[in-house]
């Protein structure tokens, strides 16, 4: 029986990268920069015609250079350049570097605020890994903003029940979805706000192999009526 679990990543936007070969592709870049293979595709008996791979929340797509396409170490020179945000961003460094990755920028902070590094992979593409460190105005380091960015709200239900210890445990039971075949668990943490017991599923975690995965928090769950 397939146990096939529906998941699409989350991304905005799935990067697709040429490689002439996608297996040794997958075997470089899951030892030198920590990524996990979710499938991969192709003809019976024949090499692999495209992977899906994913570092934390980063999602990208690998395909066999093919007539038509080609990597920059095919063609020479670069075309574009991927940044990966991560929060262990100095532990990925040193990992990289022991591995033997080309370093072509030493982890640094820059100017508009991130603290990143560059690298080049087997096939000549150029990757840099970055972690927010500060929030810097892009006027100060010389920008002309066209338009202002405007961040979404994010809005996070509140359920007012009896006993909020309960409704945690009948929402892992029955309610949690899942993902990549894990069940996504969440954490209560009690707390005497306003002297009434509050618990908040605070972070969503799972687990996907060896891996740890938390994502922003869904829901508040308290003991007693609203406005109490």
């Amino acid at each position: 029986m397939n146990d096939f679990e529906p998941f699409r990543p989350p991304n905005t936007v799935l990067p697709h990268i040429f490689y002439a070969d996608v297996a040794e592709a997958v075997s470089w870049l899951t030892g030198a920069f920590g990524f996990t293979e979710h499938y991969r595709y192709g003809d019976p008996g024949g090499p692999p015609s495209g992977a899906q791979m994913w570092l934390g929340n980063a999602w990208i797509m690998l395909r066999r250079a093919r007539t038509g396409s080609a990597s920059p170490a095919q063609l020479g020179y670069g075309t574009q350049s991927l940044t990966v945000f991560i929060e262990d961003v100095g532990e990925h460094f040193q990992k990289a570097k022991s591995a033997g990755v080309r370093i072509i920028e030493d982890l640094h902070e820059t100017e508009y605020g991130e603290l990143q590094y560059g690298a080049v992979d087997l096939a000549g593409h150029h990757w840099l890994f970055s972690r927010h460190a500060r929030d810097v105005n892009p006027v100060d380091w010389g920008a002309a903003v066209s338009e202002p960015a405007i961040m979404a709200p994010q809005i996070f239900p509140t359920l007012a029940v009896a006993d909020a210890a309960a409704a945690i445990d009948f929402t892992r039971l029955h309610s949690m979805p899942r993902c990549c075949g894990a069940w996504v668990e969440p954490r209560s943490i009690p707390s005497g706000t306003c002297g009434w017991s509050e618990r908040f599923l605070n972070s969503m975690s799972f687990n996907q192999g060896s891996r740890k995965k938390t994502v922003a928090p869904m829901l508040s769950v308290r003991d007693g009526a609203l406005g109490n």
